[in-house]
């Protein structure tokens, strides 16, 4: 009898301040651990710092407002050095050892390709962040999820552009041989089939330090548009070639991250003007979580955040939100509330739909900037632009630059 009394003494103080306890409640107020992999090292390095700036960043904001049920989400951040070998090892650790229940990260395609494979067959949800590859959200995998873009949607903000505004007979691609590069460069030339365009394709190796007899190449060429695809200081040693050998396309567009950040302006000096480049975010973007990062960034790490950055950040709340709205912390739960997850972030709306081809995959926002002034302007799509796109005048690459003809 005294026992009875006391379950119902305690059931009914329970009840009255709120603290019933449910099935799996006790996991929920909880701290809760994700793996992070993350290229520290390599030829990430770079990226993946920048990325875990910014990882961190999401989580002390999200503790900072409470947490997850009274819980804090953590994050066991671990370098992979861009090596699969070294992904899958830390993956497997993340799992096996830790019992993790998602995990997510992966600043290029090969680390995240293994990570994809090794969790989908784990039964594990994984969260690709930066990795681009097609084919990783292109196998069915029911428990990855990517909030990137792949390399097919990265080209098409910049096809787009040429189709609707310049209509060039002839385009020239200059690229570094490596994944990125390539893949990009299939998707330039499919295009370029299916559109009329006679493309020429000038490759070259990582470590090229002269770059004077592929650009005589481009100049015979005689190109409406030239496209570059290379990395690091190569992006503006290119371009300052470009204008200083009298080659005048009507645009010319970076390919890579490389484009878009104040290195990049200041290694090319006024050659960095006009230049157009490819993005998938920036703080001008028509959403206040894009400024917001953007200044407690800059604010708490001195310096300017790019894309990769951006997407870490947003990863981090993604996850939050899954983990907000999954009843348990089982896998399989926390799997069904990324595929039901549906927000705003700093880089866009996310949500992961499985059409033309892929499985959760979300479709980011990819738009076209251009220095202009020393000012990256959105210039397309027009709905989303801060500036009139500019093309060059007669005078060619290191002319005045003047406003193209009325936009569609």
């Amino acid at each position: 009898m005294r026992a009875r009394v006391a379950v119902l003494i305690l059931t009914f103080l329970a009840v009255s301040t709120g603290a019933l306890i449910t099935p799996g409640s006790e996991a929920l107020a909880d701290d809760i651990t994700i793996g992070v992999l993350v290229d520290l090292s390599g030829p990430n390095g770079a990226i993946g710092r920048a990325q875990r700036n910014s990882y961190l960043m999401a989580r002390d904001e999200i503790n900072a407002a409470g947490g997850l049920a009274g819980g804090l989400l953590q994050l066991d951040l671990r370098d992979t050095g861009g090596r699969p070998a070294t992904a899958r090892s830390v993956t497997k650790h993340f799992i096996e050892n830790k019992g993790y229940p998602l995990i997510v990260g992966g600043s290029g395609s090969p680390v995240a390709g293994e990570a994809a494979r090794l969790c989908q067959n784990l039964g594990i949800p994984y969260l690709v962040v930066s990795g681009a590859e097609d084919s990783i959200t292109r196998r069915g995998y029911n428990y990855v999820f990517r909030l990137a873009h792949t390399f097919e949607m990265y080209q098409a903000g910049a096809v787009d552009f040429l189709k609707s505004v310049i209509d060039p007979r002839k385009v020239s691609l200059v690229h570094e041989r490596s994944l990125f590069a390539e893949r990009t460069m299939v998707t330039l030339r499919r295009a370029g089939r299916q559109l009329g365009w006679e493309v020429s394709v000038f490759p070259y190796d990582y470590g090229t330090d002269d770059f004077s007899s592929i650009l005589a190449r481009v100049g015979e060429a005689e190109p409406d548009v030239v496209t570059v695809i290379s990395f690091g200081r190569d992006a503006a040693s290119i371009v300052a070639g470009l204008r200083g050998s009298g080659i005048a396309p009507e645009a010319l567009i970076g390919g890579s991250s490389a484009f878009s950040g104040r290195e990049f302006y200041r290694a090319a000096g006024p050659s960095a003007d006009g230049v157009l480049f490819v993005s998938v975010w920036s703080p001008k973007l028509p959403y206040p979580e894009a400024r917001t990062y953007f200044e407690e960034y800059r604010r708490r790490f001195g310096a300017d955040p790019d894309y990769h950055g951006a997407q870490a950040y947003s990863a981090i709340y993604v996850v939050h939100r899954a983990l907000a709205l999954s009843p348990s912390r089982k896998a399989v739960d926390i799997r069904n509330a990324l595929a039901g997850t549906a927000m705003r972030t700093a880089i866009g709306p996310v949500r992961f739909v499985s059409e033309h081809g892929y499985t959760n995959q979300s479709l980011p926002t990819v738009f076209l900037q251009q220095w202009i002034d020393g000012v990256p302007e959105i210039v397309w799509p027009p709905d989303l632009r801060t500036a009139e796109p500019l093309t060059n005048t007669p005078g060619g690459l290191s002319g005045e630059m003047s406003p193209r003809r009325d936009l569609p």
